[in-house]
């Protein structure tokens, strides 16, 4: 059975300021893709957040939700990666004959993993660190698989010049500390700051549709 939480969920909050909620689906993929993916746990959870928090400011409503850019951004979860998903059926054809078979045994486990309810407890502790903190994400640690490996598509990890642990500090250039990712408390339960979010999001794009149209 899925272990729950009892307390408030806390907001996610992107280095804009745009509070995000997350929904117990949301936590119950980010267990399956944190538990898939193995160690570092906690690297992994927080860097999924991370990325999800980050990518609303930066490609703004590319993912809606954290269910979307954790079934994207981890392959164990990505639909597209079973029997029947269009980047497995693309790379099927490219393997050499004695790899087809154990391709699509991997193929097979990711669907069949995709629907777990039971969890390691070091998973369930790494997901609700990520979801709840404290954040403490290392340093320099721009991608799960690779956190010593420096990417143009990441930010930087900067050190946090703020005492807070339930925040991660960086930017692109290792002089400043700007806020990627944090943890806010619930504001009350009418309250619903994904909606809000996107709803922004389609008034800038509307405002930016008319500033293009008087040109």
């Amino acid at each position: 059975m899925l272990p729950q939480r009892q307390q408030p969920k806390p907001f996610l909050v992107t280095p804009r300021g745009y509070s995000l909620a997350w929904t117990d689906e949301d936590r119950l993929w980010l267990l399956r893709a944190v538990e898939a993916e193995g160690e570092p746990r906690p690297l992994v959870a927080q860097t999924l957040v991370n990325r999800f928090a980050w990518l609303w400011d930066t490609t703004p409503a590319k993912y809606l939700t954290l269910t979307e850019l954790v079934r994207a951004y981890a392959q164990p979860v990505n639909p597209a990666w079973f029997p029947d998903g269009k980047a497995y059926l693309q790379t099927l054809p490219k393997l050499p004959e004695d790899q087809r078979a154990p391709a699509l045994a991997r193929a097979h486990a990711r669907r069949e993993h995709s629907a777990r309810t039971r969890f390691s407890p070091g998973t369930v502790a790494a997901v609700d660190q990520a979801l709840y903190g404290p954040i403490t994400l290392p340093m320099g640690a721009l991608h799960f698989a690779a956190p010593s490996v420096a990417r143009p598509d990441l930010p930087v990890l900067v050190p946090s010049s703020s005492t807070s642990e339930n925040t991660i500090y960086g930017d692109v250039s290792p002089g400043s500390a700007r806020a990627l990712y944090a943890l806010s408390s619930p504001r009350g339960a009418d309250n619903a700051p994904t909606r809000k979010a996107a709803v922004v999001v389609a008034l800038f794009a509307f405002g930016l549709g008319v500033v293009l149209a008087r040109r």
